[in-house]
């Protein structure tokens, strides 16, 4: 009896490890098989991105998206995430008080300027900016939530053959420079809906552009994205950027 006993306690204690291993592999093979995520890495003096001028970044509604993880305050001047000379921004007003979006009208040099109620932080962590353009109306989002509307008649969007710039205002050289990361930079033709942008910030933890999810449904309008893995090259479109200044490309597990 005794063996028997002996036996049967052997056989439960062999499945429990058994049970035990098979609950605590699969997790640690999937945290060492992890894709790793990089980021661009601006020095705030001479590093951005130049993306070749394309009527594609001018339609009549649009919405540009970034990433950012700020190093250091804007300084005397604004600093300028995603740029396109007298057409449209994304940066930081000077002094980096709030963040700030712009468009350009077509026939005037006015400008609707939807500022930030989010004061910069650089210990915030990673902010997402969005800014939306359609019928007249500029939006500005921070981390998900619309925090600014600037809404005037007759507006359009501007047609210029200027570049895109990354990092720094680019027109025939470059300035006001960012310092600190981006990552997941985006260009849609079409104003994404707010339930979108909420989707697209998913609580901190970045929803990829490409594939629809959720209330996420416009990949079909991207025009270009950029991930930063290790390239400034678009995923979406044929609209490579081109490094300027030597910025890094750093390993990162979010954005």
């Amino acid at each position: 009896m005794m063996q028997v006993i002996q036996k049967q306690f052997i056989a439960i204690f062999l499945f429990s490890i058994t049970v035990l291993d098979a609950q605590f592999a699969l997790p640690i093979f999937q945290a060492f098989h992890k894709p790793h995520n990089y980021v661009i890495d601006m020095d705030g003096s001479n590093d951005y991105v130049s993306v070749a001028s394309n009527t594609a970044f001018e339609p009549d509604a649009f919405t540009i998206q970034t990433w950012v993880n700020l190093d250091a305050e804007a300084g005397g001047t604004t600093r300028y995430f995603v740029y396109r000379h007298k057409t449209w921004y994304i940066g930081m007003t000077s002094g980096g008080a709030t963040f700030i979006g712009a468009v350009r009208d077509n026939n005037s040099s006015n400008w609707q300027e939807p500022e930030s109620t989010t004061n910069p932080d650089p210990n915030g962590g990673w902010y997402h900016i969005v800014l939306t353009f359609a019928s007249s109306v500029s939006r500005l989002y921070v981390n998900g939530s619309q925090e600014n509307v600037v809404s005037s008649s007759g507006y359009a969007t501007n047609e210029q053959t200027t570049p895109v710039s990354i990092g720094a205002k680019y027109n025939d050289g470059d300035s006001n420079n960012y310092d600190g990361q981006i990552d997941n930079v985006a260009f849609w033709n079409e104003a994404l809906t707010a339930n979108e942008i909420t989707a697209l910030y998913n609580s901190g933890s970045p929803l990829d552009a490409s594939s629809n999810s959720g209330n996420y449904t416009s990949s079909s309008g991207l025009v270009s994205y950029y991930k930063f893995n290790k390239n400034a090259n678009s995923e979406s479109g044929s609209y490579n950027g081109s490094a300027s200044g030597g910025p890094t490309y750093v390993d990162m597990s979010i954005p």
